[in-house]
C-alpha cells in the first residue's frame, strides 16, 4: 500500500508541475485561446469524477463479496484433508460457485459503469480539443492572434491534457489504495471493550491467588444465553484446581475470564485482591500462561518458538534446554540433526501432537509463570503422548498456581480442589476422595470412566 501511495504521489506532483508549465507556454502564446478552452474545465472535471465514482461506487460492496467467497476457499483448502476423506469436493466447488455469483455480478456493473465513466471523460476531453480549435480558428479570422500562436498554444494544451492523463491513469490506483484505506479505518475505529494499551497497575510479581466473585457472564455474540450467574471461585496461591464438567458448561470461559479475554457483566475476577480490570492487560498476562488442547506453533525453529514465551522473546539457549527439560522434550530435540535450530513447519507439521504440546508447555514455562493454565492439555493425545505430556505437567505445576481443565479425570485424582462445573454453576468442591463419597455429578463420572 506505501509502495502504491508512493507512485501516485510521485506521478501526480510531476504532473501538475507539467501542467503548470503547460499553462504558462499556453497563455504565452494566446491568453484570449486559452481562456477559451480552460472555460471547459469544469466540464473535463465532470468527465473525470464520473469515471472515479464509476471505479469506486461499487469497491465496498464488491470487496464484502470477495471477502466472503475467499473465505470459502480458504476454509475448504485448509481443511482439505477432510475435504477429500468425505468426498465433498463437488459439494464445496458448488458452495464456492454459489458465493463467487455475488461478486461476479458486482464486477460486471463496475465494468459497465466504469466502461461509461471512461467514455465520458474521452468524450468531453475531446469535445474541449474542438472547442479549443473552433475558438482558435474564429480568433485567427478576427486576426487577434495568428496561425502560428493558435497552433503553439494547442500544442501546449496538448501536452497540458498528457499530463492529466496520467493522473487520470493513476484513478484506479486512487480508488483501490481509498478502499484500502477506508478498510484500516473501519477497524482502527471499531471499539473495543477491553482496552489493551499501558494504562493500569502494574505488577512486578504476585502470589497466585484467583478468585471470582459473583461473577454474572454471557457472550457477546449470544445474549440470551446466560453463562455464569452469581459464580464463586477461590482459588490458594500454589494450589491446584480442576474443573470438570460435560461439555459446554463453561469451563474453558473460567479460563477466558482470567485471561481477560473478555468482561464479565457483574461481579469481579480478582488476581493477588486485585480487580483485573485495573491491572495493566500486558502485565498480568505475563504472569500467566496457557497449554490449550490444540496447541499453537509458527513456522520457524523449535528455540524460537519456546523463546516466544519470554516478553521480548530474547533468551539464552540454556534456559530453552530448561524449559524443554521440565516438559520431557529435550531429548527428542536433541536426537534430531538440526537440534534445537529445526523448523517445526506451517503450524508444526512436521512434529506429531505430542511433540508440539510438549513445545508448547516448554514455551509456557520459560516465562516462569506464577498461574498455568490447563485446557483439555492432554485430551487429543494417544496414550504414549499423553504420559509424556502428563508427566511435564505433573512436574510443571510446582511451586505455581495451575487450573486444569480436563475430560480425564484420572489426570487430576491428585488436585488440591476439584470443582464440579455444570450448567454455568459450581455444583459440587472438594478432593477427589471426597466428591466420590458425596455421590453426586462427579461421582457419576468417575464411573462412567470406570474409576
Amino acid at each position: 500500500m506505501f509502495d502504491m501511495v508512493s507512485q501516485v504521489v510521485l506521478t501526480s506532483v510531476s504532473s501538475l508541475a507539467t501542467i503548470a508549465v503547460g499553462l504558462g507556454f499556453a497563455f504565452k502564446a494566446s491568453w484570449q485561446m486559452t481562456l477559451i478552452i480552460l472555460a471547459a474545465v469544469p466540464v473535463i472535471g465532470l468527465g473525470q469524477y464520473l469515471e472515479l465514482a464509476s471505479l469506486t461506487g461499487f469497491g465496498s460492496k464488491t470487496r464484502k463479496a470477495y471477502e466472503k467467497s475467499g473465505q470459502v476457499a480458504g476454509e475448504a483448502i485448509a481443511n482439505i484433508r477432510t475435504v477429500v476423506s468425505l468426498a465433498k469436493e463437488d459439494v464445496f466447488e458448488a458452495r464456492y460457485f454459489e458465493v463467487t455469483r455475488e461478486p461476479h455480478k458486482y464486477a460486471l456493473h463496475k465494468a459497465l459503469f466504469a466502461s461509461f465513466g471512461f467514455a465520458m471523460s474521452q468524450a468531453v476531453a475531446y469535445w474541449s480539443y474542438s472547442v479549443g480549435f473552433y475558438g482558435g480558428y474564429r480568433l485567427v479570422e478576427a486576426k487577434i492572434i495568428n496561425w502560428g500562436d493558435m497552433f503553439d498554444c494547442m500544442f501546449a494544451i496538448v501536452f497540458l491534457a498528457m499530463s492529466l492523463g496520467h493522473i487520470t491513469a493513476e484513478l484506479p490506483k486512487y480508488a483501490k489504495g481509498k478502499q484500502s484505506a477506508i478498510n484500516v479505518y473501519e477497524l482502527l475505529d471499531k471499539d473495543t471493550q477491553i482496552d489493551a494499551d499501558r494504562d493500569g497497575t502494574s505488577l512486578k510479581t504476585i502470589s497466585g491467588s484467583l478468585s471470582l466473585d459473583k461473577v454474572d457472564f454471557h457472550y457477546p455474540t449470544r445474549e440470551n444465553i446466560q453463562i455464569f450467574n452469581g459464580v464463586d471461585i477461590k482459588v490458594k496461591p500454589s494450589q491446584t484446581v480442576a474443573l470438570v464438567g460435560p461439555s459446554g458448561c463453561g469451563k474453558s470461559t473460567i479460563i477466558a475470564l482470567l485471561e481477560r479475554w473478555y468482561d464479565v457483566d457483574g461481579g469481579q475476577v480478582l488476581v493477588d485482591n486485585y480487580n483485573i480490570k485495573d491491572l495493566q492487560l500486558h502485565n498480568i498476562r505475563e504472569h500467566m500462561a496457557l497449554v490449550g488442547q490444540e496447541p499453537v506453533l509458527f513456522d520457524m525453529s523449535i528455540k524460537d518458538n519456546i523463546l516466544y514465551g519470554l516478553p521480548d522473546s530474547e533468551g539464552t539457549l540454556e534456559q530453552v534446554e530448561e524449559a524443554a527439560k521440565q516438559s520431557n522434550i529435550h531429548n527428542f530435540v536433541m536426537s534430531l540433526p538440526d537440534g534445537y535450530n529445526t523448523s517445526v513447519g506451517d503450524k508444526g507439521s512436521q512434529l506429531s501432537g505430542g511433540q508440539k504440546q510438549r513445545i508448547a508447555i516448554a514455551r509456557a514455562l520459560i516465562r516462569n509463570p506464577k498461574v498455568l493454565l490447563l485446557d483439555e492439555a492432554t485430551s487429543a493425545l494417544d496414550s504414549e503422548s499423553e504420559k509424556l505430556v502428563q508427566e511435564a505437567l505433573d512436574k510443571a505445576r510446582y511451586g505455581r498456581t495451575t487450573i486444569v481443565i480436563a475430560h480425564r479425570l484420572s489426570t487430576i485424582q491428585d488436585a488440591d480442589l476439584i470443582l464440579v462445573v455444570k450448567d454455568g454453576a459450581i455444583v459440587e468442591s472438594g478432593r477427589h476422595y471426597e466428591l466420590v463419597g458425596l455421590g453426586g455429578v462427579y461421582a457419576d463420572l468417575c464411573q462412567k470412566q470406570n474409576l
